[in-house]
């Protein structure tokens, strides 16, 4: 089912669907031109970069590492008027696409990297895939002042994201201090940070969500706990809303777990209804 999904190595948990190390040349181009096409060049080079380490460290002997264990998986039939899906599925970076017609989802959103930075010597040392994302939350948070971190501090996971793989329902209580009590530069600086994540997907849709996000702003709080001052990375943040849920959170040293929901557009959820609306009034 398109909801049953992880963030683990093939190696760990299987997959369906076919990944590179099936493909001949020419359908490993026409799976990237895929990827491409469904994400921004900042989103690509994400990825890209996440399965590079990957590759880095299968080739220093990580036995459960493996460049080639990305899986791309459709469901249904592509169209151009049909709903269908697919996903590109694999280590710490999931990207999970509805499209019905015009319209597309690409929640939810796995991107996650262990190390942050890749340091061996080579043609990828310095290599940071999602340091984007990290600096953007981390400017985010450094904005706040002692009684606004007080008010947004919550009791974060440890390990794990709350609503990550196969955690679906989310909870429409949105914890931590409202963007609506801070001044301009704050919420400007949030704001980037959501951008950081929702950016990651195609145009026009990316731009489309993030100015809805923008409108309703005043609706988005933010949360954080562990220690996001620890260099080594040891922070969790959080910014809900009815119109995003991101999770950001350091499950151990130099390692990053993060996820992009869509409250009411996950699997393509509000697509799907109003083609179903549409197609049988």
């Amino acid at each position: 089912a398109r909801t049953s999904w992880s963030n683990l190595p093939a190696s760990v948990r299987a997959r369906i669907g076919l990944p590179y190390s099936g493909m001949d040349d020419g359908q490993k181009a026409l799976a990237e031109a895929l990827l491409v096409a469904s994400t921004s060049d900042a989103g690509f080079a994400s990825a890209d970069g996440v399965r590079t380490i990957d590759g880095e460290r299968a080739a220093n002997g990580d036995s459960a590492m493996d460049a080639d264990a990305w899986y791309f998986t459709v469901y249904d039939t592509p169209s151009a008027d049909e709903p269908w899906a697919w996903r590109y599925d694999g280590h710490h970076y999931v990207m999970t696409f509805t499209l019905v017609g015009d319209g597309l989802s690409f929640a939810p959103s796995f991107l996650g990297t262990e190390p942050m930075t890749w340091t061996e010597k080579g043609d990828h040392a310095g290599l940071a895939p999602l340091d984007r994302i990290t600096m953007a939350a981390l400017a985010a948070w450094e904005s706040l002042d002692d009684y606004e971190r007080a008010a947004s501090e919550l009791d974060g996971p440890d390990g794990a994201l709350n609503h990550g793989p196969g955690e679906d329902e989310l909870p429409e209580a949105y914890l931590g201090v409202p963007l609506a009590d801070l001044d301009v530069t704050q919420r400007e600086l949030m704001l980037d940070a959501i951008a950081a994540w929702i950016l990651v997907g195609p145009e026009p849709h990316a731009s489309v969500w993030l100015s809805e996000i923008e409108a309703g702003l005043d609706q988005v709080a933010f949360g954080w706990s562990k220690d996001p001052t620890d260099p080594a990375g040891n922070a969790y943040f959080r910014w809900t809303s009815p119109l995003v849920w991101i999770e950001y959170e350091n499950p151990s040293e130099d390692h990053i777990h993060s996820v992009l929901r869509d409250p009411r557009d996950d699997y393509g959820r509000d697509l799907l209804a109003e083609h179903k609306a549409e197609a049988h009034p």
